[in-house]
């Protein structure tokens, strides 16, 4: 089984509109977990994969930010295992990533 590359995810979830929700948490957080509660089937693999062409293509479907440079990042967290993030670093640095994966609301 051949396996999807992250921007050809995209653009899938361009097809099913599933792209404007998660575009739309990153305009308002700057962040976006592999566990967010309020956005299913992103995966640590799709965030671990991210590239240039995945930032550049958010950009043309309506990421705000056109200097964007995107980083994903894994932390431990206590009683959930590895916890990944995929943040926009103009906004975002590695602390305050750690500190939102820390302190986050797990359900």
């Amino acid at each position: 089984m051949n396996l999807k590359n992250t921007l050809e995810i995209l653009k899938d979830w361009n097809n099913q509109k599933i792209l404007d929700h998660f575009i739309m948490i990153l305009n308002d957080e700057r962040i976006i977990l592999d566990d967010e509660n309020d956005f299913r089937g992103i995966s640590r693999r799709l965030l671990e994969k991210w590239n240039e062409n995945c930032t550049e293509y958010i950009i043309e479907k309506g990421y705000n930010n056109t200097q964007s440079t995107m980083s994903c990042l894994g932390f431990e967290v206590k009683n959930r295992g590895f916890v990944y993030a995929l943040y926009d670093t103009e906004y975002l640095s590695k602390c305050e990533v750690e500190n939102y994966i820390q302190k986050y609301n797990y359900k």
